[in-house]
């Protein structure tokens, strides 16, 4: 899904998210409405008080609202956060922005209630009005409805703050991670139906030239000679020797010919496991192939980093691996790879587990246990970071294009 697709009602179920809005309004004590990147409403107020509803009306206290509402927007992008903030009437309101893929969509804008311990925080009021006896008689007539806002303590605030920043943001990664998912399988759905068709169109011709030349044969000896065929003969249109659930996968360039060429050395074999047992020795010896760097001081590391993939690997340690101090060692390093450390080794890993996603089918978190991961989280975590997606999700996409 690319940058220009990422809006928000193309995103979410509007309609269920309203609903979702709504309950956590009543739960909350908070006015919530949902905006998309430009300020513009997606879905309803939820529980709107009367007091700001009535001052929103007011077409001379209605400008300082919006003022309020585009301030607290721009400076939670900026803080890459939640912002709290008092409004021109010392109401406390907050901006939490939605950033997905570092694309800032929308933002949710929630409060409407005062603090009850105002005097030990101090909150940046963003927007000011000039003191007016017009104002201060509005602000007389609707004081019930001020006093009857909802009133949280700091923390309450800061909390339920976190806790939509969270609960919204994961919602909307989910949603676009389904919707990569869908349109993938969509477009691999058609390209199959394509290939499908194509395939079919071959083999019907191929079948009709068989037959007519069997047809002349026949009429020219007064014999069929396809009932002479044993009853092992195998068509050479027939599948090649590689296992089924290979054949699925067999656009892995890199690892086919490694595969092949064990099973060629093999004598033929029904069992699947025998096959399957190839398969993850094929990807295992091309995870473990080398590299030759450039400096040789920093071979030992290069041996060391592809052969102990399931270890904890340490700058320090390889720096001792290669006799230099850590500094210099970082600096050759770097040097080399055109990256930092730091970065080369799990992102290495992540290739690692992309090649184990593609060509095998162990579970998660025995990939993780296999690449030295302590918790399979982290290594979900690791590999969203590098892949933009989930290992769950990355499989799927490459199964349903192979």
């Amino acid at each position: 899904m690319s940058s220009q697709q990422f809006q928000l009602d193309n995103i979410i179920d509007l309609e269920k998210w309203q609903k979702l809005q709504d309950s956590l309004s009543l739960v909350t004590k908070m006015a919530i409405i949902t905006t998309d990147y430009k300020g513009v409403p997606v879905s309803q107020h939820s529980q709107c008080q009367s007091f700001c509803k009535a001052v929103r009306q007011d077409e001379a206290l209605s400008p300082y609202c919006q003022k309020c509402d585009a301030r607290g927007g721009l400076d939670a992008v900026r803080l890459n956060k939640p912002y709290i903030y008092k409004c021109h009437f010392n109401i406390i309101d907050i901006a939490i922005p939605i950033i997905v893929h570092d694309q800032y969509i929308g933002a949710i804008m929630a409060g409407q209630v005062l603090l009850k311990d105002d005097t030990t925080v101090e909150l940046e009021q963003i927007v000011t009005r000039a003191p007016s006896a017009e104002t201060d008689n509005k602000f007389r007539s609707l004081e019930q409805e001020y006093a009857a806002l909802p009133v949280l303590t700091y923390d309450e605030v800061t909390t339920i703050s976190d806790m939509l920043y969270h609960l919204c943001n994961y919602m909307v990664e989910e949603a676009i991670d389904k919707n990569t998912v869908i349109e993938s399988y969509r477009q691999a759905l058609a390209a199959s139906s394509s290939r499908v068709q194509a395939v079919h169109a071959s083999e019907l011709q191929e079948r009709s030239v068989v037959q007519k030349h069997s047809a002349i044969e026949v009429h020219a000896s007064g014999t069929d000679h396809r009932s002479e065929l044993p009853k092992s003969y195998v068509s050479p249109l027939a599948s090649s020797r590689l296992p089924e659930h290979y054949e699925q996968m067999s656009d892995k360039s890199v690892l086919k010919p490694l595969l092949n060429e064990k099973l060629l050395n093999q004598p033929f074999s029904n069992e699947q496991s025998a096959s399957g047992d190839l398969v993850v020795e094929a990807v295992s010896s091309h995870l473990n192939s080398n590299k030759t760097a450039s400096n040789s001081l920093l071979q030992p590391a290069f041996d060391y980093i592809y052969t102990h993939r399931n270890d904890t690997i340490k700058l320090a340690d390889m720096a001792d691996l290669c006799h230099v101090s850590p500094s210099y060692f970082s600096r050759l390093f770097t040097k080399e790879t055109g990256e930092s450390f730091s970065t080369f080794v799990p992102r290495l890993k992540m290739e690692w587990a992309k090649q184990m996603l593609e060509c095998t089918d162990w579970a998660i978190a025995q990939i993780s246990n296999e690449l030295g991961f302590s918790e399979p989280s982290y290594f979900i975590k690791t590999f969203k970071k590098f892949a933009g997606c989930t290992p769950a999700a990355y499989r799927k996409l490459t199964w349903v294009n192979s």
